[in-house]
């Protein structure tokens, strides 16, 4: 769904590096629940809820990768009817409860990362938000989706 480019000097440091960073969901792999990835090298692998790495589950007929669009922090999407805009850092605006996941190797609680918010290209659930959080002890993302 994203990819963050931490080499950028506008974002701070982490000790996730200088490297690119994915953000990723997945409603056909994960259903509701919220989405585990190992990204302790260059090629993320989903984990399950206990944090072991699982076998990659093919695309459906009809289903299609979102095609690659670059974009600067400053074009991030707005949508007023999630009351929330896409954010970097910060603290979540959730659109239903609170729901910060716990890393499913450490059991500490993730630190957020980003929201993307709907709009007219793509739509999580109903136009909705997508949340990321990351373990850097772990080097685990871990994304979810609420919506309306």
């Amino acid at each position: 769904m994203a990819q963050l480019d931490l080499s950028d000097p506008a974002l701070p440091r982490t000790v996730l590096g200088k490297r690119k960073l994915p953000v990723f969901w997945c409603l056909s792999c994960f259903e509701w629940g919220t989405t585990f990835y190992d990204i302790s090298n260059g090629t993320p692998k989903p984990l399950n809820d206990r944090g072991l790495i699982i076998t990659r589950v093919k695309l459906k007929s009809g289903e299609e990768d979102v095609e690659h669009t670059a974009m600067k922090l400053s074009q991030l999407p707005s949508n007023k009817k999630a009351g929330a805009r896409s954010k970097l850092g910060g603290s979540p605006r959730w659109v239903q409860q609170e729901a910060i996941p716990e890393c499913p190797r450490c059991d500490r609680s993730m630190s957020f990362l980003l929201q993307l918010a709907s709009d007219s290209d793509i739509a999580f659930a109903d136009m909705g938000l997508l949340y990321a959080f990351v373990c850097e002890k772990c080097k685990v993302l871990g994304s979810l989706i609420q919506s309306h």
